[in-house]
């Protein structure tokens, strides 16, 4: 893993980074050394939580799957047969509806 970090890196600087941009016209390293490069945070060391989508339709009583689980969607805003947007990530699981958050379950 160390190698194929290193040889990204050394792509990146001397292959990627040295490219004119087709649509800006510049280096992207210099884009990245003078504008960007300071606006990063430093790394917490906290792995990144990729989020899972699905979409999941509301049952009869009102409910929905997801990873083996059921969660309740809202009767008044959900009822059975809507299309819901589900978004599980390591921490919690968030139900949207056409896009507008509509439920945030309790872990």
């Amino acid at each position: 893993m160390a190698d194929l970090r290193q040889q990204a890196k050394q792509w990146c600087l001397e292959v990627a980074g040295q490219r004119i941009h087709g649509t800006r016209g510049v280096l992207p390293l210099v884009v990245f050394q003078a504008e960007e490069q300071a606006k990063l945070l430093p790394y917490d060391s906290e792995p990144y939580d990729v989020p899972d989508w699905h979409k999941a339709i509301v049952h009869r009583d009102h409910h929905i799957y997801y990873r083996y689980a059921i969660y309740s969607a809202p009767d008044t805003t959900c009822p059975p047969g809507t299309e819901l947007e589900v978004r599980g990530d390591r921490e919690l699981v968030r139900l949207y509806k056409r896009g507008e958050l509509v439920k945030v379950p309790p872990p």
